[in-house]
This record gives C-alpha cells, structure tokens and sequence, in this order.
C-alpha cells in the first residue's frame, strides 16, 4: 500500500527550496531599497496573513501554495537578521553572540514543536497555526520597537565612518 502523499516528500516542498534561494538572493536587494530593519519587518508583517490562511485551505495544493508563499517572504528576512545583528555588535563580541543566538533559535524551535504537539492534541489542530501567527505579529512588531533606535545609531556610525574616509 502506498502512503499519501505529506509536505517534506512532495514537489511543494521542492519547490520552496528555490523560492527559499530566491528570497535570499533579493533580499538584500530590497534591503538596498527599503532599508535593513523596515525590510525585516515587513516580510514578517506581510507573511503573517498567509500564515492565517493556512487553516483555511480546503485541499493540499491550495495549502501549499499559501505554505510556499508565507515562507518565500519570511525568508527574505532570515539573511537579513543575521547582518543586522552582526553589524550591531563589535568584533569581540560576534562569535559569543552568534552561539547564544543559534542555541536560542534551536531551544524556540524544540519547545515550539513539543507545544504546537501538545495544543494539536489538546484543544485543536489549528489552534498552534493561529498561535503561530500571532507570534509573528509579535515577533515583528519587537523588532521594530526593540531595534529601531539601534539601525538609527548604526546609520549614523556608518554615515560618520564615510566622512572620516573623505
């Protein structure tokens, strides 16, 4: 008996492979354009929506449209992340830096798995997915309020730098 078909083994998910290389190869095009942190933001504000659809899909092509989607434009923000927050920090400081952020990414990422089992299991199969995309909002909204005085200082910093080389 063949098994159905799932995400990881279909072409949706080969497919996101290069749309997941696509979005890191524009990103820092638009960050060009629209600036690091206003890009960050809003790739994670403009997949929050999809990220609601997601229950709604009434079939699996439908789903992983909205799926391929939502990640396309939240990976714009992945590259971005990391050199925003490299940027921000001196030399020194970098490689210990770079470790509690990579053991924090994989600590979210083990918690977020067990929870989203838990409340699948408890209280509904959508639930973890509307409880995700509000982390989204949340999660771009404290980018902005938490960093935007940080991307002003590093403008300036940057700005100051270019005048000392002049």
């Amino acid at each position: 008996m063949k098994s159905p078909p799932t995400l990881s083994s279909s072409p949706p998910f080969f497919i996101l492979w290069f749309v997941t290389a696509a979005a890191n190869i524009i990103a820092p095009m638009v960050s060009t354009r629209l600036k690091t942190l206003k890009t960050i933001v809003t790739a994670l504000a403009l997949c929050t929506p999809f990220y609601f659809m997601i229950p709604l899909a009434p079939n699996l092509p439908l789903l992983s449209a909205i799926f391929i989607i939502r990640l396309g434009i939240a990976k714009v923000s992945s590259p971005l992340i990391g050199s925003f927050f490299m940027r921000l920090l001196d030399p020194e400081e970098k490689a210990t830096a770079n470790t509690i952020n990579i053991m924090a990414s994989m600590g979210v990422g083990t918690v977020a798995t067990w929870l989203g089992g838990q409340l699948t299991e408890q209280i509904s199969l959508d639930f973890p997915v509307y409880m995700g995309a509000g982390v989204y909002i949340v999660y771009a909204a404290s980018f902005y309020f938490l960093l935007k005085n940080e991307s002003e200082r590093e403008l300036e910093q940057r700005t100051l730098k270019e005048k000392e080389k002049s």
